[in-house]
């Protein structure tokens, strides 16, 4: 949150404003890193919701927390994607785009390949569509909108 705040006091000052101008590239660097923040922060509360007692272990070795992780890792990438379109902010979109990515990556990588028969061809499938969703949303929200500024420069 602070990261969030910080981010956007050093948001373009006004021509009455007594500020600094910040380079562009700094406030970036703080809202990914806000965004990284965050990651961590996911990563680390679905350990610790499967875990009991002594050090938190990130690694993790169960299906269902892999699992957990992988919806937990998506449904940052889309809430990120939602306040990166509501924000119109094209590079915080990708980040979340990026994020839903990573999730569908490790859901195919890592956690597809310890189920079995007919359970590993229904992910699979699930997976597909999933895909096949995130691909149309972002067609419609980010590039779509991106063509739409290009054509329509203020």
């Amino acid at each position: 949150v602070c990261l969030l705040a910080t981010s956007q006091l050093l948001g373009p000052a006004s021509a009455s404003d007594k500020r600094p101008r910040v380079p562009d590239l700094v406030r970036l660097g703080v809202l990914l890193g806000a965004v990284a923040v965050g990651f961590a922060l996911v990563n680390v509360q679905v350990s610790h919701a499967f875990q009991a007692s002594g050090p938190i272990e990130l690694g993790g070795k169960g299906l269902w927390q892999g699992m957990v992780r992988s919806l937990a890792w998506a449904a940052y990438g889309i809430a990120i994607l939602a306040v990166g379109t509501w924000r119109d902010h094209r590079v915080i979109r990708m980040v979340g785009f990026v994020v839903v990515l990573a999730a569908a990556a490790k859901v195919f990588l890592v956690d597809l390949w310890s189920l079995s028969g007919f359970v590993r061809v229904g992910s699979i499938a699930g997976l597909g569509v999933t895909l096949l969703i995130a691909a149309f949303v972002f067609e419609r929200l980010v590039l779509r909108r991106a063509d739409a500024n290009q054509s329509n420069p203020e």
